[in-house]
């Protein structure tokens, strides 16, 4: 069956526009986190991760890389991975830490799907990477 609207030859810059929010999204959650350092101290104490400055200090870098990489589009696939990597991590570790500062599991699924699909198929249109 025919698309009704064939508007195939803007699927690149379907993917710049995923990456471009995915990355605002990213970004958001960075600044929330580098506001809310001092209040998440003592919610990142974990059992086998005892220093919860140097946590905190993690979180907020790799979320501030995972936003620039994907709103430069610059290493989208590294970006992706590396946003894979982080929502896998919430999921495995919400239990330990159900703060409103980190997204919910829906959410945190959604960004999961939207870092898989940018994985597989690049940074898209304005991109510093090369389109697939």
């Amino acid at each position: 069956m025919l698309n009704l609207v064939p508007l195939q030859f803007l699927a690149l810059f379907g993917y710049a526009f995923l990456r471009i929010v995915v990355g605002l999204v990213w970004l958001e959650l960075a600044i929330r986190h580098q506001q809310e350092a001092s209040r998440l101290h003592t919610i990142l104490r974990l059992p086998f991760f005892p220093w919860p400055k140097v946590a905190m200090i993690m979180i907020v870098l790799t979320e501030f890389l995972i936003a620039g990489l994907f709103i430069l589009g610059l290493g989208t696939q590294i970006a992706a991975l590396l946003s894979i990597l982080w929502c896998l991590k919430l999921l495995v570790l919400r239990r330990y830490f159900s703060d409103t500062s980190f997204p919910d599991t829906r959410t945190t699924l959604l960004l999961l799907a939207i870092g898989v699909t940018l994985f597989i198929t690049g940074a898209g249109a304005l991109a510093f990477d090369l389109p697939i």
